[in-house]
């Protein structure tokens, strides 16, 4: 497959896209992985329960994994005691949304609640000047 770099001013650039996946069953384990395919933007990551867990609340963190190791975007306490119970969480005051490189991941660690899972969202939008397939 061919590739190509976007102009900087492309339509592209402005659409934001989302991830998802599950996040818990078990206690300090990471969950919701979504790995680059090329350089992104990384905006959000809304969380919203979807089985209840043993503790009243529980400790979560969002993150990213890489060759220069883990980056920690989001340490927070989530109320795991109703399902539909969720909250959106900004990864960047910066404009520009934190970058995520190509084969880089992010990450849900879940903290001690071992039954509590959460229904993982992310907002990501292309990086500017990245390469995408034709």
């Amino acid at each position: 497959m061919a590739t190509k770099s976007q102009a900087y001013d492309s339509a592209l650039y402005q659409v934001r896209f989302g991830a998802s996946g599950q996040a818990g069953g078990a206690a300090t384990t990471s969950y919701a992985k979504f790995a680059a395919f090329t350089t992104l933007q990384v905006y959000t990551a809304t969380l919203t329960v979807a089985v209840i867990g043993t503790a009243g609340t529980s400790t979560w963190q969002i993150g990213k994994v890489g060759t220069s190791g883990t980056t920690t975007y989001q340490l927070f306490t989530l109320a795991t005691g109703a399902v539909g119970t969720g909250t959106q969480y900004t990864l960047s005051t910066s404009i520009g949304g934190q970058t995520l490189n190509t084969g880089e991941y992010l990450q849900v660690l879940s903290g001690g609640d071992a039954t509590a899972i959460l229904a993982v969202a992310y907002e990501l939008g292309l990086g500017n000047g990245t390469t995408v397939t034709q």
